[in-house]
């Protein structure tokens, strides 16, 4: 019997049972049934996998632009779907699938790219809910105070009265000369930004010549003749102002687009958090003492 025992092929049978019933016995749930070498593509498994590719989880979608491939394409999905499945169930027999948590969370993106597919089954918002919604928010969707004007610019140099009155000395040719809105370009100094203005709003004129100019120029009216000289924290500006608008609320006419967009994407995540509820309430939830 011993001598049995010594032969080298026998050694090597008894060696490889041992080896396949440790891997039976650590084997990941899934993972036996993940061993076959039998690939089947069906209609039904590549309408899934399409569905998954696209991000739309609408049966009809799904079959439709299925039934729109040509053979070139259809060839390219079935040859995606085999190569995707057998890495997945090679993954699977390997145990790849545990304790990864860049899986988990791939997972968990899954199951919300899902719950978003079914956004299209939510109805169409009513003339009525999106002027509740209009209402609810108009507050952001005022319209800013904005300005159409453009300066001629004298900067800081030496004592700053004497650029105030090289600022003033300018004024009043623009004003004799009656210069229009396009023809100071040769007068004055460079800005280190723009020259003409055109409906820009309050925080963009902020931006660009800081809050003492603004607040200065917003107290001014729109008029044919040159007015300043203003202040900014780059120097002096002399302003031809052709429009000054005062913040206001919008109506709805005015920003409809843009509610639409809003009101449709907050209903969207009340529909994606209600469908997650939804699954969470399916478990029993147990909290353990926590050592915090």
């Amino acid at each position: 019997m011993s001598k049995l025992f010594a032969e080298p092929l026998l050694q090597f049978a008894i060696a490889g049972v041992c080896l396949y019933a440790l891997l039976q016995f650590f084997a990941s749930p899934g993972a036996l049934d993940n061993r076959s070498s039998e690939i089947i593509v069906s209609q039904d498994a590549l309408l899934s996998y399409s569905q998954y590719q696209a991000k739309s989880f609408t049966s009809g979608d799904a079959v439709k632009r299925l039934e729109q491939l040509d053979q070139a394409e259809r060839e390219t999905l079935i040859n995606d779907f085999i190569r995707d499945e057998a890495l997945y169930r090679e993954a699977l027999n390997l145990g790849l699938d545990r304790n990864d948590e860049i899986l988990r969370r791939r997972l968990i993106q899954k199951m919300e790219y899902v719950a978003q597919g079914f956004y299209n089954e939510v109805p169409s918002l009513s003339e009525a809910q999106l002027n509740a919604f209009f209402q609810q928010n108009k507050q952001d969707y005022a319209i800013s105070a904005n300005a159409t004007f453009t300066h001629v610019f004298v900067n800081h140099t030496g004592e700053e009265s004497n650029s105030q009155a090289q600022a003033d000395k300018l004024l009043n040719k623009l004003n004799q000369d009656k210069v229009g809105f396009d023809g100071a370009g040769h007068l004055g100094e460079r800005f280190l930004y723009h020259r003409n203005y055109i409906e820009r709003d309050k925080d963009y004129i902020n931006s660009h010549f800081g809050k003492r100019f603004s607040q200065a120029l917003f107290q001014l009216t729109a008029s044919e003749q040159w007015q300043g000289p203003i202040a900014s924290e780059h120097g002096w500006h002399l302003l031809l102002i052709n429009n000054l608008s005062a913040a206001r609320s919008a109506s709805l006419t005015e920003v409809a687009g843009v509610v639409l967009a809003d009101a449709q994407r907050q209903q969207q995540q009340q529909f994606l958090r209600q469908a997650v509820e939804k699954i969470v309430s399916k478990y029993s939830v147990q909290r353990a003492s926590l050592n915090l």
